[in-house]
């Protein structure tokens, strides 16, 4: 019996071995075909440069996330898993059922935000090769949610973490606009190669403590070559409501691609609710043809908020302005688009305004 015993343990002793061994295999080729992939990336489109990042081993990310606790999940969109780390997220996603070619969405990822290098751009910390999909970690600044969750469920409890969203003043509204404006004009222009974002939208803005605006969400932005004004693609990827016509309709992607999802954004920000449902309740159920046809300046300036009507925050003479911005950024014609920046010289210029007013008006108050 003994003897018998002794041989079950030496045999499961023996299987432990091989199977770390297997492990450590398979986690040796994942690590070197996962980084060859980034490499052939990095030098296919910025010539290998790259910002400094930590490459993370598996077993440090399983401990941080105590083995992918439930409870650490701060995010759950999609494919996407986002678990919070001390100060990091760690960005893990599933594509079973996806096929082999979505890995190549967190290489561009990876790619790109390792070129980036902006106060309003999710900072990229390090990634992890020894996973069958490379596992991202970024900073922290989800603690406010996303614009998204701001806009549409004010005062709504939010999933089951019983958060109640404060509804989101017309001064950090302006603010929040000028800070995204800044980050994708400095996408256009003062990175190493010009990237058009495809996936502009609130969702993919996150708002620290401070709700200090951050824009995320890589995985579909494409690097324009130097010296190109646009690219003719095949496979139109993004989401719809934020799609410019001449990309929706025939793959032509620019500069002024985000610039008109970007107004889009511009819009929900003002009105506090989805284009979709704004498009509905405006008689057109299918904004294919862009938003232009049915929504004017006028339209807009009576759509505000209920939030910002009944706290009388918006200056008449700066909504006007701030709806000149939207509409021009969602023109039919992408030729007729500004450029973004000039979109983010003009929000600055707004919310400079705005602020001198309400300080103006706290002087006032404290005069009475």
């Amino acid at each position: 019996m003994i003897n018998c015993l002794n041989e079950i343990k030496g045999a499961l002793m023996i299987f432990r071995m091989r199977r770390r061994r297997n492990r450590s295999n398979r986690t040796e080729l994942l690590n070197e075909k996962n980084s060859r992939l980034f490499l052939k990336e990095l030098i296919r489109l910025f010539d290998g440069k790259r910002n400094p990042i930590h490459i993370f081993f598996e077993e440090e990310i399983l401990k941080g996330t105590r083995n992918y606790d439930p409870d650490l999940i701060i995010s759950s969109r999609y494919v996407n898993l986002s678990y919070k780390w001390n100060n990091w997220v760690v960005i893990n996603r599933n594509f079973a059922g996806y096929g082999y070619g979505s890995i190549t969405y967190v290489i561009n990822e990876l790619v790109v935000l390792s070129q980036i290098n902006h106060k309003n751009v999710g900072k990229l910390i390090g990634v992890c090769f020894e996973t069958e999909i490379p596992i991202l970690v970024c900073e922290y600044c989800h603690a406010n949610g996303t614009l998204a969750e701001r806009l549409y469920m004010k005062d709504n409890v939010v999933g089951g973490n019983d958060r109640h969203w404060q509804p989101l003043p017309w001064e950090s509204r302006l603010r929040i606009a000028t800070e995204i404006a800044d980050a994708v004009a400095y996408l256009h222009n003062f990175a190493s190669m010009p990237v058009v974002h495809r996936n502009i939208k609130p969702p993919n803005i996150v708002l620290d403590s401070q709700d200090v605006a951050r824009l995320c969400g890589f995985s579909l932005c494409i690097p324009i070559p130097l010296g190109e004004s646009h690219l003719n693609l095949d496979e139109i990827e993004g989401t719809y409501d934020f799609l410019a016509p001449e990309y929706a309709k025939s793959g032509r992607l620019s500069e002024k691609t985000d610039v008109y999802s970007f107004g889009v954004v511009l819009v929900e920000i003002l009105v506090g609710n989805r284009i979709h449902c704004l498009a509905v309740e405006n008689g057109d159920r299918y904004i294919g043809n862009g938003v232009e046809c049915w929504l004017s300046k006028q339209t807009l300036c009576g759509m505000v908020d209920d939030v910002l009507q009944q706290g009388g925050e918006v200056n008449d003479q700066l909504l006007e302005a701030y709806a000149d911005v939207a509409i021009s950024c969602i023109k039919e014609e992408e030729d007729e688009r500004p450029t973004m920046i000039e979109v983010a010289k003009e929000l600055k210029c707004i919310w400079k305004t705005q602020l001198s007013l309400a300080t103006f008006c706290s002087r006032d108050e404290l005069l009475l």
